[in-house]
């Protein structure tokens, strides 16, 4: 037996199955495609390589004691989203040979699925009303593994940003848009999801939902005029209506009673640490 299967073994995930072999622990990583094989070998995960939406190749995976469940669609075709989270979790739940061998699984949704726009605050005792498909279908794949046997927890992450992951390139270039309404906006740093994840599996409780974010959720005119102003971008501009925020502020507060300390509280301590 193994001690963590990687289902999906990514950005996210691939940060995670470092920490996991550094402390001494035996991951296998699993990809669709060979371009990540050498990075999970790099870091010391065992890759896999295989098509989780395929029924039949379930079988193929290994015993583990934790599972870390982190689909990424690749894309915002609702189809798509249909296969990598819903069609996943159905057939690992149904194909999976040691099932009953599972102490803890831990699967990373979305913050994306709070449908709330005002600039409230949103908990884990938020009710979820997704709007879009995809959200509905990310949804629909945490309510598969809560219902299932399998003792699971689900933690929501928001805005994900860390190495070779953030705005600096697109605010340089021009590229993203620095005008429209003012809105809240939630992130939280590659190495916070990490050190969330270990603690879920540690100390998290099973048939629970923990929402992952740093601990100030900020305007957009905040974030982009301290990254300008970091950057030195005095030729850029931009401007951000007057209105009451639109958007959502997520709590950190119950992960934070486990323990969980984010080694960067803000945006500023994550962006800082691009910049040095």
């Amino acid at each position: 037996m193994i001690d963590l299967l990687i289902l999906g073994c990514g950005y996210v995930g691939t940060a995670v199955g470092k920490e996991f072999v550094q402390q001494g622990k035996s991951v296998v990583g699993v990809v669709r495609s060979d371009k990540r094989l050498g990075a999970l070998k790099e870091v010391g995960v065992e890759p896999l390589l295989l098509d989780l939406r395929q029924s039949k190749v379930i079988e193929e995976l290994p015993e583990a004691r934790w599972v870390l469940i982190c689909p990424s669609a690749g894309g915002q075709d609702v189809e798509l989203y249909q296969a990598v989270y819903v069609d996943l979790v159905r057939n690992f739940l149904d194909n999976y040979l040691f099932i009953s061998s599972i102490e803890k699984c831990v699967y990373t949704s979305s913050t994306g699925v709070y449908s709330q726009c005002h600039g409230e605050w949103v908990d884990e005792d938020t009710y979820p009303q997704p709007l879009t498909e995809r959200a509905k279908i990310l949804l629909h794949a945490e309510q598969q593994l809560l219902q299932s046997s399998v003792p699971s927890i689900i933690f929501r992450l928001s805005g994900i940003y860390g190495p070779n992951r953030s705005r600096i390139s697109s605010i340089q270039s021009g590229e993203v848009s620095l005008e429209g309404k003012e809105r809240f906006g939630n992130m939280i740093h590659l190495e916070d999801i990490v050190q969330g994840v270990r603690l879920l599996f540690e100390k998290g409780s099973s048939g629970e939902t923990y929402l992952g974010g740093d601990d100030a959720p900020f305007k957009q005119a905040e974030f982009y005029g301290w990254l300008i102003d970091r950057l030195n971008l005095k030729q850029a501009e931009f401007h951000f209506g007057n209105n009451s925020p639109e958007g959502k502020r997520c709590s950190n507060k119950k992960i934070k009673a486990l323990g969980f300390k984010p080694k960067y509280p803000t945006f500023r301590e994550g962006y800082e640490s691009f910049l040095k």
